[in-house]
């Protein structure tokens, strides 16, 4: 079962820059690039480093005093808006490295701050900003029923407040049941897999937060 590309427990939940030694990518649709335009859509990335901890300058649009992170690069007109992510990776020194395999969403990009030659970096409103936005607006709290094209169950799912909490069941395409994973009450595993019954990833949760996510190989 993989619907959307990342949960909303990947939200980074604290008031904090991404760390500068990570790089993080940002995810749109530039240049009307990546767009249903034929037979394929896709969104396209841009990988950039951190440059700057918390900083607050006027925002572009209003002028409003405005809280912000940069990366080292501008941003390109239809990122504005897209995610900013730590995706995982290995960081550290080639004797002492640490993987890091959960996806964070580090921020949502506001623009870029640019010199007379254009010249400047991207600036990137905090995640925290963004779950306050959203736990202020209504959230799901009720059971969700995922389906295949042809309408058979594939899945059921609580949501509380928005936040995926409880696995129910999850059915190959033939109504056969496959493992689901041990969610409930925001604590456990929660197994997704493609239309054809491949398991794609295994995300683990804690008191409603991603904790950890792991990749099958191939995908």
């Amino acid at each position: 079962m993989r619907k959307n590309f990342v949960s909303f427990e990947a939200l980074n939940i604290l008031l904090e820059a991404p760390i500068r030694e990570r790089e993080v990518t940002v995810y749109g649709f530039p240049l009307s690039l990546g767009i249903r335009t034929g037979k394929y859509i896709s969104p396209i990335t841009k990988t950039s480093k951190p440059s700057s901890g918390l900083i607050e300058f006027p925002t572009g649009d209003n002028k409003k005093l405005s809280t912000f992170f940069l990366l080292d690069d501008p941003s390109v007109s239809g990122f504005s808006g897209g995610p900013v992510l730590e995706l995982p990776q290995l960081i550290g020194t080639s004797v002492k490295a640490v993987w890091v395999n959960v996806h964070r969403i580090m921020g949502l990009v506001h623009g870029s701050v640019l010199d007379k030659t254009m010249t400047g970096f991207a600036a990137i409103v905090p995640s925290r900003f963004i779950k306050e936005t959203i736990e202020n607006a209504p959230g799901l709290t009720d059971t969700l029923v995922i389906t295949y094209d042809d309408k058979t169950v594939w899945s059921k799912l609580f949501f509380k407040n928005g936040v995926t909490w409880t696995v129910f069941s999850n059915f190959k395409k033939n109504g056969e049941s496959q493992e689901m994973g041990s969610l409930k009450e925001g604590n456990g595993t929660l197994y997704s897999y493609d239309e054809t019954g491949k398991l794609e990833e295994i995300r683990e949760f804690v008191d409603g937060h991603l904790e950890s996510l792991k990749r099958m190989k191939g995908n």
